[in-house]
């Protein structure tokens, strides 16, 4: 999976939402092409008792929500940040209910 930085220095070119765009599509290929790891993991229920995982996921989703904070930024500029937890929560909860979509139906492909 590209990181959303490589994304964003790789489509300088491109307008901000454009390079959004890009960066959560990203995250839908990732999860597309992961699908039967992740529904492993999940119907497993190993977050809880490893430890390791547990504290790798919890990175994970730190990261995810730092750089979506900083796309919204980026894309809608600084007049955005006194609602920026609000929209970041949001965002996220959009690209949880699609990646829901991608890991429990037999969808393998979410248009943006």
């Amino acid at each position: 999976m590209q990181t959303i930085e490589m994304i964003r220095k790789e489509n300088q070119h491109l307008a901000p939402r454009e390079i959004f765009q890009k960066q959560i599509a990203e995250q839908f290929q990732h999860f597309a092409e992961n699908k039967d790891f992740i529904i492993l993991i999940l119907s497993e229920n190993i977050i809880p008792e490893n430890q390791q995982i547990k504290k790798y996921s919890k990175t994970v989703k730190k990261q995810m929500n730092d750089e979506i904070q900083i796309s919204i930024l980026t894309t809608y500029g600084q007049e955005i940040e006194p609602y920026i937890t609000d929209l970041s929560v949001m965002i996220q909860g959009i690209i949880q209910s699609y990646v829901q979509v991608l890991l429990f139906t037999g969808s393998n492909e979410i248009i943006i």
